[in-house]
């Protein structure tokens, strides 16, 4: 009889669909709040010494922190002020002793450390217990349990699936003695794309340790930046003189276009008015900025505002700084007509 394997040519409709069902298991978990339901030390331990003793080490003193910011000052700190007690829970087997032992250390690390760094960052995190991990799962899951692939590490694949889903670890600074876990955030927030983005809050939010999470369409701005565009802070001059595009970019989103309007002192480049087939009479006036930035390829910004004829309502939509006359700016913003001649209406909806 042949042992040689039958491969796979092509999934079938049964196979293919059962991708975005593991695809959405993973990110569900994640999103959800689910893997934060799970995140207890007993847990967490199980996996934390799973992955030592599969990689050869000894199992190690598993801390949670709360989130990644926490873990990594609780690193700095062990790393300047090693606590033995940690030394004595690793050698003790007495459970209540060991219990004892942890809580002793945790409680000094947690009225020692502080949110100010020295910016000696570790990055000793580990691919079996990270964010990341659940693209893994999810693959590596799907070609077992939908494709029914067979390997030697199956069996290891499974117990590490399991262990993980019941742990909820955001990732892990794994060191000699000791493996600092992190928790999953209370909050995200998304744009339609799928991107973090917020323009009022940090777009992830921690439990702990405050660590403010910024981000515009998937781009992680500075705190400071960020809340300069909160505060009103953000002055033509400022905004001028800042060379990070992507600093620009959300100040713009976070203040929006009206706001930009007075903070870069845009100018009236031109007005227009278009009569409608039923009478209504629409006024359309067209902005640019004195200055040209990089982003609009050395060109101004601009802008045409358009006033409804039947409601009274004020709106503006960016345009392309090619326009020179308010009536051919407004006609760019709509694919339903293609000349200024055709921008006549019946009514507006």
């Amino acid at each position: 009889m042949s042992n040689k394997k039958e491969l796979i040519s092509e999934l079938t409709p049964e196979q293919e669909s059962q991708i975005q069902v593991y695809v959405d298991k993973y990110l569900t978990l994640a999103n959800s709040g689910a893997y934060r339901e799970v995140y207890k030390h007993e847990s967490v331990s199980k996996l934390v010494d799973w992955m030592y003793t599969f990689s050869g080490f000894a199992k190690p003193m598993t801390i949670l922190a709360r989130n990644p910011y926490e873990a990594q000052m609780i690193n700095q700190y062990l790393t300047k002020n090693y606590n033995t007690k940690i030394d004595q829970y690793l050698d003790s087997t007495d459970e209540a002793e060991r219990s004892r032992l942890y809580d002793e250390v945790i409680e000094d690390v947690y009225k020692n450390i502080s949110p100010v760094s020295d910016g000696n960052y570790t990055e000793n995190y580990i691919f079996t217990a990270d964010v990341f991990t659940n693209v893994l799962l999810g693959w590596w899951g799907y070609m077992i349990d939908v494709l029914k692939l067979e390997s030697d590490i199956n069996a290891e694949f499974l117990l590490w699936r399991e262990l993980y889903e019941n742990a909820g670890v955001y990732n892990a600074i794994c060191n000699d003695k000791v493996c600092i876990t992190s928790k999953y955030p209370e909050k995200i927030s998304r744009n339609e794309a799928g991107d973090l983005h917020s323009t009022t809050d940090p777009a992830v939010v921690w439990e702990g340790m405050e660590w403010k999470c910024y981000y515009i369409n998937g781009r992680n701005i500075p705190a400071k930046e960020f809340e300069m565009a909160l505060d009103g802070e953000v002055t033509k001059e400022i905004y001028d003189a800042e060379t990070n595009e992507d600093i620009r970019a959300a100040w713009y989103e976070i203040l929006g276009q009206e706001k930009m309007l007075d903070v870069l002192d845009a100018m009236v480049v031109d007005t227009g008015t278009f009569v409608h087939n039923n009478g209504d009479i629409e006024e359309v006036i067209l902005y640019k900025t004195r200055k040209s930035y990089p982003e609009t390829g050395d060109n101004p910004y601009a802008w045409i505002r358009f006033t409804c004829p039947s409601t009274g309502t004020v709106y503006l939509i960016d345009v392309d700084p090619k326009y020179n006359t308010a009536l051919e700016a407004a006609v760019s913003t709509t694919d339903l007509v293609s000349s200024v001649e055709d921008y006549k209406f019946d009514d507006r909806a």
